[in-house]
């Protein structure tokens, strides 16, 4: 017979927290618990270079509760999490980070609006990480919201609740570099939020090197927005008509014999800058035009290797 569906699926991707999953397993355990509800934990190791796996296997090993899944290889935090999602048979689906920095003890006030009838919970941290990490977060997401007009709010993070359905509506999204808050605000269903604490991580560093979160802003405004390319656009039909009444200056004062022998100085910035200008044009295309490709390869976003249920020791 099939076993009945929980009520509540709580998914985290796993990378680089071998030390974080025994502490994370244990309040997880209790806080689920104290709701009273029926539940699972979809852990999914996403080819973590330290030991994550065979810690997460040796620590749900006796709980029924649980299964992991490790991918093939290194998908990215997003593809964890949609593999996650498309696994979690909860009425309700948690999803949170690894890292302890947001408190399971914090799931029972998420789920007071979804129980209410909220389709999506968003979790508002109340502060978040180091002066800089907070400021360029904040810079961010006020220009992706800015060009793209959407109300996506910087303290947000991957802690929250959405229900079954959103979550269908969420993996119909065919596109490949999916970006779970950007996805959410662009379906639009109504959302709760609740303000929640921020925790220092419990151990070791974050996986997200500088290169990593601007690859990560990158990919986020190539979903949600092409108007980077109706601003080249409107630059270059800026910079022709500039062009245009420079050269019904010079000659207006050539045929008023007004005009003089101009430096190579002028000359050199202006080709310097024209080229500057046109290399990051090209530069922006190519990223959308590598989008595009990555898209039309149509290459599953990641593959499960093997997976480990609970209970089975």
């Amino acid at each position: 017979m099939t076993e009945p569906a929980p009520d509540l699926s709580v998914v985290i991707p796993v990378y680089r927290a071998q030390e974080c999953i025994q502490p994370l397993h244990d309040r997880l355990t209790r806080a689920l618990q104290d709701i009273g509800r029926t539940y699972e934990i979809v852990y999914v190791e996403d080819r973590s270079p330290d030991d994550s796996w065979r810690t997460l296997c040796e620590v749900i090993g006796s709980d029924p509760h649980a299964r992991a899944i490790r991918m093939s290889r290194n998908f990215g935090q997003e593809a964890a999490t949609s593999a996650g999602l498309a696994d979690a048979r909860g009425t309700w689906i948690i999803t949170m980070d690894c890292d302890l920095q947001d408190r399971p003890e914090d799931i029972a006030r998420l789920l007071e609006p979804a129980f209410a009838g909220a389709p999506v919970v968003r979790a508002r941290r109340a502060k978040e990480g180091s002066l800089f990490r907070r400021l360029s977060t904040r810079m961010y997401f006020a220009l992706l919201n800015f060009m793209a007009g959407s109300h996506v709010d910087w303290r947000y993070a991957a802690f929250g609740v959405m229900t079954s359905s959103v979550r269908d509506a969420y993996l119909s999204v065919p596109d490949h570099n999916r970006n779970l808050l950007l996805v959410l605000d662009w379906l639009d269903f109504e959302t709760a939020e609740v303000d929640v604490a921020h925790d220092e991580r419990v151990a070791g560093t974050s996986a997200y090197t500088l290169r990593k979160l601007l690859k990560y802003a990158l990919a986020g405004v190539l979903f949600q927005t092409t108007t980077p390319l109706r601003w080249i656009v409107y630059t270059g039909i800026f910079e022709a008509l500039l062009g245009v009444c420079f050269a019904v200056y010079i000659a207006i004062r050539y045929f008023t014999g007004q005009i003089t022998v101009a430096g190579w100085a002028s000359l050199m910035v202006t080709v310097l800058i024209c080229t500057g200008g046109l290399m990051v044009t090209v530069g922006i295309v190519g990223l959308y035009v590598g989008s595009v490709f990555d898209q039309v390869k149509l290459r599953p976003r990641y593959i499960e290797q093997e997976r480990f249920v609970g209970g089975s020791q």
